[in-house]
């Protein structure tokens, strides 16, 4: 997994299975830069925002929503449905690839 060495020192936002995969082969266990953000006021208006420009599912909404705030440079799913979303940039995990 030698693209995740091109992620160190980015702020990455991640979709919900890609965490779960990960999890499973610890490698986010020993991670030590992992941060959480709390749901904000400005997040969740964000996410009502996406879900209503995009027609995304609540929870990829806020999970969006949250990586702009954060200034995430990568989003990190196996979803995609969020390909028309301007940003960040998506890193698909099963193609391991940055979508344009």
């Amino acid at each position: 997994m030698e693209w995740i060495a091109t992620l160190r020192g980015k702020v990455v936002g991640v979709d919900t299975m890609p965490v779960i995969y990960l999890l499973r082969r610890t490698l986010l266990l020993n991670a030590k830069n992992l941060t959480t953000k709390m749901l904000s006021q400005e997040i969740t208006e964000e996410a009502a925002r996406l879900r209503a420009r995009h027609n995304l599912r609540t929870p990829d909404s806020i999970q969006m929503a949250t990586a702009i705030h954060a200034k995430a440079s990568f989003f990190l799913t196996n979803d995609d449905r969020l390909l028309d979303l301007p940003k960040p940039k998506l890193l698909i995990l099963d193609k391991l690839r940055v979508a344009p």
